[in-house]
């Protein structure tokens, strides 16, 4: 989908979007826009998908991103973008609300309301997806905004940009679309502090190896002759200095 393609079909969506909100037939509706949004998107290799704000959900996923989320999507439009930051590594998730979002709110804000669908946004981050760690490139277009740049709507795309940054360092960029080309007009980039390697003791390294072998906290426990309230301590503590979510994350990453 090129830039005029998808500036045409946002003002169409907001256009369609503003005349529902009001309607009893809503959702009915919504469903219809977006089936004819999987037939135009049918052969498309973009992973194309559209965020309200407002509601804080994913109005549409392409066919090309439910592939490469695999059984997943449903969790992303189920769960909302919630989901997404949790896929997120935390140190990743940090940058990302506390610098990351703020910055692009106060870039929004120094674009006229009526020119900001001509500029794309674009940042980075690490996430797991289908069980894969990805270094995941999202590139917005925000349709509908606040005046003070709060973002309200956004039509985005998803890029695997995997091996081609480090992974301690996040990126936001802003370009200006003219006649399909691309003007760079802000770069910023955030550097994830990497953590110091935490080393693990003697039973967080038994439990590791019996974690990875299958074993769940119960048979953990049998096996270590400890309590299961113990295991779970030790889970939540190598979790802590592995710095992911949970023990499938932690596996992954030493995958990696």
């Amino acid at each position: 989908m090129n830039t005029n393609d998808q500036k045409e079909l946002a003002e169409k969506y907001l256009q369609f979007f503003e005349q529902t909100q009001n309607a009893d037939n809503t959702e009915q509706q919504m469903d219809e826009i977006n089936t004819m949004l999987d037939t135009a998107l049918q052969y498309s290799p973009s992973a194309f998908f559209i965020i309200n704000y407002q509601k804080m959900k994913f109005e549409y996923l392409s066919p090309r991103l439910k592939q490469l989320l695999g059984d997943d999507w449903t969790n992303y439009l189920n769960e909302r973008p919630k989901y997404t930051l949790s896929k997120m590594l935390p140190s990743h998730t940090e940058i990302f609300v506390n610098k990351v979002l703020p910055e692009i709110k106060m870039q929004l804000a120094n674009i006229p309301m009526e020119e900001r669908i001509n500029y794309l946004f674009s940042y980075n981050f690490i996430s797991i997806c289908n069980s894969k760690i990805f270094n995941f490139m999202q590139e917005n277009r925000y349709v509908h905004s606040m005046p003070d740049g709060t973002p309200l709507m956004a039509f985005a795309n998803g890029i695997d940009i995997t091996g081609t940054l480090p992974d301690n360092l996040m990126k936001l960029t802003v370009h200006q679309i003219l006649e399909n080309q691309y003007e760079l007009v802000f770069e910023k980039e955030f550097v994830v502090e990497k953590k110091e390697p935490e080393t693990y003791t003697e039973q967080e390294k038994k439990l590791i190896l019996l974690f990875k072998k299958g074993l769940d906290s119960n048979h953990i426990a049998k096996a270590m002759n400890l309590s299961v309230e113990t295991v779970k301590k030790h889970r939540k503590n190598i979790v802590k200095k592995a710095d992911v979510k949970n023990m499938y994350e932690m596996l992954l990453k030493m995958r990696k």
